[in-house]
């Protein structure tokens, strides 16, 4: 494996003061990615499943803007115009950057989005492989 993917909410630092814990998400715009229907909690990229985990009742979760892509909900979330649920692999930068904020936790782990290598046995080519696995699995591991 070489990650699991992990989501959490996630906000521009003007938001931030407004959020102090997820009962405050009813007085912000939720972003909404168009792909988040799921089958199961565990799978879903959503914040129904972000809530439910937290026990949290009463919130307008269909409520917000929906967005066809990540990418435009993350530009959404850097202008300002609500709060998303990040991918951790892909907000790293903002974060670190402080264009994002984590205003309160915890995270939610994907089962169903994990990110594994496989491999087929190439005779002749078992060396390239072994060193491509390698690489790779170095570079999840320094990513983490």
């Amino acid at each position: 494996m070489l990650f699991e993917e992990r989501i959490y909410p996630v906000c521009s630092p003007a938001l931030a003061p407004l959020l102090r814990d997820p009962a405050d998400l009813a007085r912000v715009t939720l972003l909404h990615e168009e792909d988040d229907e799921a089958p199961s909690p565990q799978s879903a990229l959503n914040w129904d499943a972000w809530l439910e985990r937290l026990g949290v009742a009463g919130l307008p979760r269909r409520s917000g803007i929906r967005l066809s892509h990540f990418t435009l909900v993350l530009a959404a979330a850097l202008d300002g115009v609500g709060v998303a649920l990040g991918r951790e692999q892909l907000i790293r930068a903002p974060l670190a950057e402080g264009r994002l904020v984590r205003p309160f936790g915890p995270e939610l782990a994907l089962r169903s989005r994990r990110q594994a290598i496989r491999w087929r046995s190439a005779p002749g080519n078992e060396w390239r492989i072994a060193a491509f696995r390698s690489w790779l699995l170095a570079e999840s591991a320094a990513d983490r």
